[in-house]
């Protein structure tokens, strides 16, 4: 697989438009917010955007395993949710886990039913 490279203007524009994303779903400034992103530009993209408006990052592991990332959703006070589209779908089997996240945003394009798209 091809990898492609990114310019820091290219990573600041990405930024700066999931900023206004962020801020439109309304996540904002102080707003504690699971990311649960695998390593790469988007996660870059997501953490620059987050740390823009002022909103508390707090990172899971997708590949930790269910038990432990449902403790870890179990435990944080967090109002928003920002993850993978499997990470969408454990989100949906175990609901009681998520209930205190007011605002949950599918990092993929294809939304679909798991959860709000970022703009970008």
């Amino acid at each position: 697989m091809l990898r492609r490279a990114y310019s820091f203007k290219e990573i600041e524009r990405m930024g700066n438009s999931l900023s206004r994303g962020f801020i439109a779903k309304g996540i904002g400034r102080g707003t504690r917010t699971i990311l649960m992103v695998k390593t790469g530009v988007e996660f870059l993209c997501i953490m620059r955007a987050l740390f823009r408006i002022g909103a508390v990052p707090l990172l899971v592991d997708p590949g930790m395993g269910l038990g432990r990332i449902l403790h870890c959703m179990g435990e944080t006070a967090a109002e928003a949710f920002i993850g993978i589209p499997q990470a969408h779908i454990i989100r949906l089997l175990a609901p009681r886990f998520f209930q205190t996240k007011r605002f949950c945003v599918n990092h993929r394009r294809q939304a679909l039913f798991l959860g709000q798209r970022y703009a970008r």
